[in-house]
Formats: structure tokens, sequence, C-alpha cells
């Protein structure tokens, strides 16, 4: 009860007060980075007892109240119960803006999601459904033309993929693709995503006869980066325009994810994926 206070008290207090609602919002991903009253919760069984007393308040007192904060516009939602199977409800159908003032509110709450992925995780039902509408809805905000709301957008998907893990990566690289993000900005979001992933994946055992995650994701990696450094990217790059206002253009990180994956993937694999790209670039 102790806990389940203090959330509500700092969700309320983010609601009244916008001048501190991102110190109120830091404070709830904070309080749930120590949660652990559902750390025996098993996965895929009916929660009993006790547990299911606890996921039932967080889901009817906390949840629905976080969710309205990343879709704000939508105010209906606020006022609905957000369970497992209904937080879709709640995440579609708000409106996006692209004024300054609407933006810069949502990147001050997106951390949000970080907190709704520190509760959901520790739901025995439901965890990808939730993974899927807060990926989808941070990615949206990486559009945003201003330089410094788009690195506010990409600092959360770090922290978001830090708390999913490394074998959600495939899925966030295909909903950067299916967003249409222009070269620069998917190649400089996956580095930088490797990068912070880096020690997740040196933990993965190797010669176990399987493939490690990044050895799977290698191909893909591989095309991303290729593009930014030789397609199309190659002809942004000779526009002034793009050149001074694009930050992703003007930092362009692609050989830096042939290091990486020189220095982290298995040397077969990152030999056998190179040579195919080359044979694919002659």
């Amino acid at each position: 009860e102790g806990y389940l206070f203090i959330l509500k008290t700092l969700i309320a207090s983010a609601k009244e007060f916008d001048d501190c609602r991102a110190l109120m919002l830091t404070g709830v991903v904070e309080v749930l980075g120590h949660f652990n009253f559902l750390d025996e919760v098993v996965p895929k069984q009916k929660p009993k007892g006790r547990h299911a007393i606890i996921i039932h308040a967080l889901e009817r007192e906390v949840l629905k109240d976080l969710y309205a904060f990343i879709q704000q516009d939508k105010k209906s939602a606020a006022k609905e119960k957000v369970t497992v199977g209904e937080a879709a409800v709640v995440m579609a159908g708000g409106t996006h803006t692209t004024q300054k003032k609407s933006e810069q509110r949502t990147i001050v709450q997106l951390p949000v999601a970080v907190a709704i992925i520190r509760i959901v995780k520790k739901f025995p039902f439901g965890f990808d459904g939730h993974i899927e509408l807060l990926v989808t809805e941070v990615v949206t905000k990486l559009r945003t033309k201003n330089d410094k709301f788009r690195e506010g957008a990409r600092k959360v998907l770090c922290s978001m993929m830090l708390e999913i893990g490394i074998h959600k990566l495939g899925f966030v690289m295909e909903k950067l693709k299916d967003h249409g993000y222009q070269l620069h900005v998917l190649g400089y979001t996956l580095i930088v995503l490797l990068d912070v992933l880096k020690s997740r994946f040196q933990e993965e055992p190797r010669n176990t006869g399987k493939m490690t995650t990044l050895d799977r994701l290698t191909p893909k990696l591989m095309d991303a980066f290729l593009d930014d450094y030789l397609g199309e990217l190659g002809e942004q790059k000779e526009q002034t325009e793009l050149k001074s206002t694009i930050l992703e253009v003007k930092r362009s990180r692609a050989a830096e994810g042939f290091v990486f994956l020189a220095k982290n993937a298995t040397g077969e694999t990152f030999l056998h994926t190179f040579a195919q790209s080359e044979e694919h670039t002659s």
C-alpha cells in the first residue's frame, strides 16, 4: 500500500503542476525501478491471492494514468480502465500535433513509457502487447524536426530497450523501417541502441551451436549501415540544407556500425555478411 500511495501521489502532482511534471514522472520511474512485489509471479500462469490484488491495483489505479500521459490529447482515455488487453484503446486515436509546445510536452512525458514497462514486464500475461504499443508510440516521436526532441525520444527508446532486452531489437528495427525513417535517422538510432546494449550482447553465451541475437541481426544491421553510408544518404548529403539542419546527417555514425559488428558479432557471421553485402554493392 505504501508503494501505491507514493505512485498515486507522484502521478497526481504531475497532473496538477506542469512545472514539476518532468520531476514527478522521473520519480514514478525510479519508484518502479525498486518495485519487487511481483518478482515471484510465474509467467503464463494466472496470478492468485496477493499477486492478483497487486496486479489489479496497478492496472486500475496506475497504468490508466500513465498511458493517459503518453496520449494526453485523448482525454477520454484517462477515464478508462487499462488492462493488459485494453491498452490499445488508450493508445489509439490520439491527435498528433507538430507544434513545438505540444512536442515539448510530449517528450517531457515520454519517459512514462519506461515506467509502464517496469510494471508490465512483471505481469504473467500481455507483455508483448504493451511493448508493441509503447515502442510504436516512442518511435513515431523520432519524426520530429527538432533535434533536441528527437534526441529525447531516442534516449527514452534506449531506456526502454534496457528494460525490454536485446531479443526485442529486431522488432524495434522493423518498427523504425515501417515508419519510413530517412536513412540517416535510422542508421544513427541503431548505432546508439547498439552502444547502449553492448554489454547485454556480450553476456550472451557463444559457441553453443546456436546463433547469438547479434549474429541473427547482423545482416539487417549491415544493410542499414550500408544504405546510410553508400545509398540514398550519399545523395542527400550533397544538399546544403540537409547538412545545415539535420543532426544525424552532420554526424553520420554508419562507420561506427561496421566497427561495432566487426568487434561484437562472431567473425564467421560478420565476414559472411560483409562478403554478401560487397557482392550486392559491386
